[in-house]
């Protein structure tokens, strides 16, 4: 980018900032090597400034499981209603504002959107991308009207939308020079180091991860637009992996059968059972069960078989028998629900509201506790 519009004496303000925690950089630096390869080359496909690379850097320090506050989930921190309108799916079973490819293909068309809106000024773009378009339009317009520079650094905005551009241009400008800050940067492979393939039908990201020999926990990093541990009934079924391992995954893959990539449970439909009552008996939803046994409607009758997704609960992914919390690197506590828990007893036990429970793992008060279940307890 050149021909900013930036106070100096803020941008050197979060340029002392940034400069004074090197650790900042080694946290950014470890989910970068992952992410930013394949984000950087898309961004120069297109032709944009390479700052775009680096706005994940501000938004998520490229946290994939970030949310905040107001509900922004993903690298890109896309708010819901802004996700489906660049074509982010979002139900029980997925959250694609937190998938990789996805996510960098919206927020890249939002801001070209946004560039072509505010005439190829990319601070205004990347203003409202913060703040929203329409925010930002008023501040302009105001500014018009009382014949005063209509440029990022004039406009009423927000403390946070003021501060957003100065933090994006000091980061780059560290990351450009970092001998000038006496920071040392990790290296960051330029070559993509992430593949997604698509696995063709549903499939469980355990038996993925028993496959290829990956730790559970990371393979789920890089997959948390999955909500349930397991893809889309009716897909798309990609899953992002190391590169390294996807020929093994592509070929262990299509020697298993549809019903070997997932984790089943069977339910015989008893007198008087209806949808609902066998979806609480199994910590399920109903249209869980509608979707994985193609039915049209809630009607079931006596004696008809069901199949039952195992791995519905959110990081239910492995069968550890330590009941304890488990500290994941990337940041999540987990614990694994014991027999007796309630929703009361574990937050009082993490020292956590238990609104703050709910609000991590997509639940309300009503809903129904299993053993061996894992929950975040620390964000």
């Amino acid at each position: 980018m050149t021909n900013t519009h930036l106070d100096s004496d803020t941008l050197a303000k979060f340029e002392n900032w940034y400069g004074k925690r090197p650790e900042y950089f080694d946290r950014l630096a470890e989910r970068a090597y992952w992410f930013l390869p394949y984000i950087l080359s898309e961004v120069e496909k297109r032709g944009m400034p390479t700052e775009v690379a680096l706005l994940p850097a501000i938004e998520s320090t490229f946290r994939p499981d970030a949310t905040s506050r107001a509900k922004a989930a993903g690298i890109w921190q896309f708010m819901s209603s802004t996700g489906r309108r660049f074509g982010l799916e979002q139900n029980w079973w997925i959250d694609n504002r937190r998938d990789l490819v996805s996510s960098t293909t919206a927020a890249l068309d939002y801001l070209d959107y946004l560039s072509s809106k505010f005439n190829g000024d990319w601070e205004l773009a990347f203003a409202a991308y913060n703040a929203g378009e329409g925010r930002v339009g008023r501040a302009i317009k105001k500014n018009i009207q009382q014949n005063l520079p209509s440029y990022y650094s004039f406009l009423d905005l927000s403390k946070e939308t003021k501060q957003y551009i100065p933090k994006l241009i000091a980061v780059r400008n560290i990351v450009s020079n970092p001998e000038k800050y006496g920071i040392t940067l990790k290296d960051i492979p330029v070559k993509q180091v992430l593949d997604t393939i698509d696995a063709e039908s549903q499939t469980d990201l355990a038996v993925v991860a028993s496959l290829i020999d990956i730790p559970m926990e990371r393979l789920a990093f890089f997959n948390r637009n999955y909500k349930r541990g397991v893809t889309h009934p009716k897909g798309p079924h990609m899953i992002t992996i190391p590169t390294e391992l996807s020929e093994i995954l592509t070929s262990k893959l299509a020697n298993l059968t549809a019903r070997e990539r997932l984790r089943w449970a069977r339910h015989r439909v008893k007198k008087g059972e209806y949808l609902g009552k066998i979806a609480r008996k199994h910590s399920v939803t109903v249209d869980s069960i509608m979707d994985t046994n193609n039915l049209s409607s809630n009607l079931i009758k006596p004696g008809q078989e069901l199949r039952i997704p195992i791995s519905t609960g959110r990081h239910n992914y492995n069968t550890s028998s330590r009941y304890k919390p488990i500290k994941i690197k990337e940041g999540d506590t987990l614990y694994v629900v014991q027999s007796g828990d309630s929703l009361w007893a574990i937050a009082n036990r993490a020292n956590i509201r238990l609104s703050n429970l709910l609000s991590w793992n997509n639940m309300t008060k009503r809903t129904r506790l299993y053993p061996g279940q894992k929950l975040i307890v620390g964000r």
